[in-house]
């Protein structure tokens, strides 16, 4: 064992584990500003640099290379491939529940709503989060020009970053936000989640049609 752990064999070793960290950070994600990116990209971006040092390094005469200028140029270039990663914007219609390990909170609040704790007895549940840009622009479309005393009636909010929210949300199927689900009086289960609108690179993308089924819903007076 210690033949294969010594010095000259260091460079090969974290490459090697530097290739089972891609595989392990395939499936984990961070949330940076309201984008959810994939682990796996920046860490194949610095095993990849990694590997091209580790190359050069070896088809050079070993003496030219001193420790600190390995270390500077390791250091160096895993904060520029870091930083280069995590600023590309993923394109998504999946807006995040609120989880990831880094998340960038805007500094607004979606406050034309309160929060529910308990939605039984209501036709509409309507899921958000109240630090997801989509969710900021899409429920003051939805509620514009609609008496509060009218449509507190008819839909409850939830919120997704709750613990309320979150179970409330998985035993629904509900796996994006902002999205609503109904049912009829007569019915004992609630429908299939109806998303309302999704985040591109350009901003909010209101899916209209939806929004204003559910807007006509909510502003009619009961009777």
């Amino acid at each position: 064992m210690k033949k294969y752990l010594n010095k000259d064999n260091l460079d090969y070793l974290i490459l090697a584990l530097g290739v089972v960290l891609i595989f392990v950070s395939i499936p984990l994600n961070v949330v940076v500003n309201h984008y959810m990116h994939s682990l796996y990209v920046p860490v194949t971006i610095i095993v990849v640099c990694y590997g091209i040092y580790v190359i050069t390094k070896r088809s050079m005469d070993a003496k030219k290379w001193q420790d600190w200028y390995k270390w500077v140029g390791v250091v160096v270039g895993f904060l520029f491939c870091l930083v280069w990663a995590l600023g590309l914007k993923q394109p998504s219609q999946r807006a995040y529940l609120g989880t990831g390990s880094v998340v960038v909170k805007s500094e607004k609040d979606v406050k034309q709503v309160d929060i529910s704790n308990d939605a039984e007895g209501y036709n509409y549940i309507l899921f958000f989060n109240p630090n997801c840009q989509t969710c900021q622009d899409t429920i003051p479309e939805l509620l514009k020009g609609i008496d509060k005393k009218i449509y507190t009636q008819k839909i409850t909010f939830v919120d997704t970053t709750q613990d309320y929210g979150k179970k409330l949300a998985k035993e629904n199927g509900v796996e994006t936000v902002p999205a609503y689900i109904y049912k009829y009086d007569t019915a004992k289960e609630y429908n299939t989640p109806v998303k309302l609108a999704y985040h591109t690179d350009n901003g909010t993308k209101l899916l209209d049609n939806k929004i204003s089924i559910l807007k006509d819903f909510i502003s009619r007076e009961k009777h």
